[in-house]
């Protein structure tokens, strides 16, 4: 195992994990820092170290973990209560669009996400800072479910990421953002049943374009999301 330390930070919006010193002090090259997204990526990342701020109360160093050891069957991570089948009536769901999108990926990214329920819409445009696509993705369905008061009303998540579904129900292998995945998860658990479904993108579904188009204009605005209300 490597002799790194890591601690919880944050970079502009999101929260990262930065190579630090022994005492904690992130390790400065050039004025750049080094950043992951997750510790199990393999990829890491160089930002102003002037974009990189500590998170209060957040003072445990982890050390690096190499190679991910914490999942060695994946099917045994995917909720029961999660399917990919179409249900054969949305009328008594919540019907979710979600999208996350990634300029020059890594870079800045955003996401969008269309909610809808018995006739209430909710629309959510939110930044997230330097970011890859699949970590929009992610973040978008992770949002989307953090904005559903109820539990037990089944929800059906259409998104047009074959990683996204692979990931989260079809026993795919993770290899990157680990702890974001765990996370999304854990939420999934918290619900009586739900559908998360794949469509084709840019294909003409209307509230499919209208989440692309949402997560397009978060990277455009920068606008964040700052204690949203519930959606029910």
């Amino acid at each position: 195992m490597s002799n790194k330390k890591w601690l919880k930070m944050r970079f502009k919006k999101s929260r990262v994990w930065a190579l630090c010193n022994e005492q904690g002090e992130p390790v400065i090259t050039n004025g750049n820092a080094t950043i992951k997204y997750d510790l199990l990526q393999t990829q890491a990342y160089s930002p102003l170290f002037i974009n990189l701020t500590k998170i209060r109360g957040e003072t445990e160093l982890r050390d690096d973990p190499g190679k991910d050891t914490r999942i060695k069957n994946n099917k045994a991570f995917i909720p029961s209560n999660i399917k990919t089948k179409e249900p054969g009536n949305t009328d008594d769901l919540i019907v979710v669009y979600t999208d996350g999108a990634s300029s020059n990926n890594p870079g800045p990214a955003g996401l969008g996400v269309v909610l809808m329920y018995k006739g209430k819409r909710k629309e959510i445009s939110h930044y997230i800072g330097e970011a890859t696509n699949n970590i929009a993705e992610l973040m978008a369905v992770k949002i989307a479910l953090e904005q559903i008061k109820p539990h037990d009303i089944p929800v059906v998540i259409y998104t047009d990421s074959a990683y996204v579904q692979g990931i989260l129900a079809r026993a795919w292998k993770a290899r990157q953002n680990i702890d974001l995945i765990e996370e999304i998860r854990d939420i999934i658990k918290k619900f009586k049943l739900i559908y998360l479904l794949k469509v084709k993108g840019h294909s003409g579904v209307k509230e499919n374009e209208e989440a692309d188009r949402l997560a397009c204009m978060a990277i455009e605005t920068k606008k964040t999301l700052k204690n949203p209300d519930k959606y029910l």
